[in-house]
């Protein structure tokens, strides 16, 4: 089967059709004839075999598949702009782009300190970063929206089953992070002889937690004889979580070389490492088919350098 050969153009011309929900104002726009443009959307469904536009008698709209068709297109044409703009700034010896996902509360930890010394040595290298839990990381990495990403593995939907990694994805371990429980310094809890123990009978503030860490919890439940789905409130925002836990019995974990921050948003006590929350182990998540850049290799050693102390 002969691969199909895709006119960028016909595309973008696609694109403005369906922003003004017309030929004839999508012509006039983009500069075109009427019957040019509509041979040009024409050229496309024959090339596909689909029908992308509704005509009607006031303009015309996309099909369903038409909305899924455009909506695939739109990432070629971002990739397209991200490789023209690349090899321009090869042209002029300069870098190019990196697009990286991190987990909440990476970048104070290692993050941040990597970024100041990248840029020092690359200074043109544009960098796209983007802020989120790992599964929504995994989802920006399927559609082509990171290069790679820092996450972990094993995750847990709300039911407690594993959010199974995309087998275009894969992982690679990195770095171990010991996690500590903290709350309050005036919370209830801490008149209590096990606190290890009883801090499960309280509300748990946190982002999406890795699934080795939910069954631990899980299984401290059980053998209580108690129902546990975690956490109550799942937000993947270290400084909303810290909120929320001066203000309130819930409690909270956080890597251990990020405590000292929370000291802006109230008094809190930690209890240090918990039997229930191993330390949560972070890799590089990426496409199996992307080839690391030459400024990309170099941003993963400065991390590798900032974040030695975790280095499996």
């Amino acid at each position: 089967m002969r691969p199909l050969m895709i006119d960028l153009k016909d595309l973008e011309y696609l694109l403005v059709v369906s922003k003004t929900g017309a030929i004839n104002k999508a012509a006039r726009q983009l500069g075109l004839t009427q019957p040019a443009l509509t041979r040009r959307i024409q050229k496309l469904e024959s090339q596909f075999d689909l029908k992308l536009l509704d005509r009607q008698p006031k303009g015309v709209k996309l099909t369903q598949i038409g909305e899924n068709f455009l909506a695939s297109s739109q990432r070629l044409l971002a990739h397209s702009r991200d490789f023209e703009s690349e090899m321009r700034l090869h042209k002029r010896g300069r870098s190019g782009t990196i697009k990286v996902g991190i987990k909440p509360g990476l970048d104070d930890l290692f993050f941040t300190e990597s970024l100041i010394r990248f840029s020092k040595t690359y200074p043109d290298t544009v960098i796209r970063l983007s802020v989120d839990a790992t599964p929504a990381l995994m989802r920006q990495l399927s559609n082509g929206e990171l290069d790679f990403a820092f996450g972990a593995e094993g995750y847990s939907d709300d039911f407690g089953n594993e959010i199974l990694m995309n087998q275009e994805l894969s992982f690679a371990p990195l770095l171990e992070i010991p996690l500590i429980a903290y709350l309050r310094t005036d919370h209830p809890a801490l008149s209590k002889p096990d606190i290890e123990t009883v801090l499960f009978d309280y509300p748990l503030v946190g982002p999406s937690p890795p699934l080795n860490i939910v069954s631990k919890i899980e299984e401290l439940h059980k053998s209580r004889g108690q129902n546990f789905r975690v956490p109550q409130v799942l937000a993947d925002d270290f400084n909303f979580a810290a909120k929320l836990v001066a203000r309130s019995d819930y409690w909270s974990a956080i890597y251990e070389p990020g405590f000292d921050k929370l000291r802006i948003y109230g008094s809190f006590t930690s209890l240090g490492q918990n039997s229930a929350l191993p330390p949560i182990t972070i890799g590089i998540v990426q496409r199996k088919t992307w080839t690391m850049s030459p400024w990309a290799s170099e941003l993963l050693t400065i991390i590798k350098n900032v974040a030695k102390p975790w280095i499996i």
